[in-house]
């Protein structure tokens, strides 16, 4: 038995999860300079208190602020470029099993609701229930996947990959949950301290549960690709 189509569209979805880990590292780098930003702003005003503010620290503020802008605009790129990687790898494994088909539905509505965030970034509550949606439609994408995969491992009679796939899905969802409930807590603790430990907690969890998935995927490629 033969899963060429799996294996090749497996390939791609690996470099999305890579592309995946890049976006949370330069979200990571954008939330540190903001915080750089704060802390230099703070120092400005106290200066400008006491007449020591001059145009030097307003050009140090401004050379920080262009960082930020760059790097939430990598981040994005980034997880776009993910989504796109993902996107090729299902088309070519759905061939092979259903539920790809299912988890390329769920990653355009993903990609469709991030790209939908950002274009109403400016309209109260919306960016954040959409954001809520790309979430829950991204866990899904990946919740079909594994049970691709795990149809594929049962039909060649890889039952550990089976049931390390329902173990390490467990994982993800748990580790997806935190990082979406995480992304809403700061919403309702609107406090400056609160909102950075919720989202430090949210991104480790990001992290995690992309490391959980990628574990899973190159195990996979390597199970499937050595079934005849």
């Amino acid at each position: 038995m033969n899963f060429d189509n799996a294996c090749e569209g497996i390939k791609k979805m690996i470099f999305a999860q890579y592309f995946s880990l890049l976006s949370a590292a330069s979200g990571v780098l954008a939330m540190i300079v903001s915080a750089i930003i704060a802390s230099v702003v703070s120092s400005s005003f106290m200066a400008m208190a006491t007449g020591g503010a001059n145009n030097a620290t307003t050009a140090k503020v401004l050379s920080i602020g262009s960082g930020a802008v760059l790097l939430s605009v990598a981040t994005l790129a980034l997880g776009i470029v993910s989504s796109v990687f993902m996107i090729i790898g299902l088309v070519k494994a759905k061939s092979d099993e259903l539920n790809f088909q299912t988890a390329l539905m769920f990653t355009f509505i993903s990609l469709g609701c991030t790209l939908g965030a950002n274009v109403f970034s400016k309209v109260p509550v919306l960016p954040i229930l959409i954001g809520i949606g790309g979430s829950v439609c991204a866990l899904l994408s990946i919740m079909y996947v594994f049970k691709a995969i795990m149809n594929l491992s049962e039909m060649i009679g890889e039952m550990g990959m089976v049931d390390d796939g329902k173990v390490s899905l467990k994982i993800y969802l748990i580790l997806k949950g935190i990082g979406i409930l995480s992304s809403l807590l700061p919403n309702v603790f609107p406090i400056a301290a609160v909102s950075t430990l919720f989202n430090i907690i949210g991104i480790a969890a990001t992290v995690l549960s992309t490391l959980v998935v990628l574990r899973y995927l190159l195990k996979a490629q390597k199970t499937l690709s050595l079934s005849v």
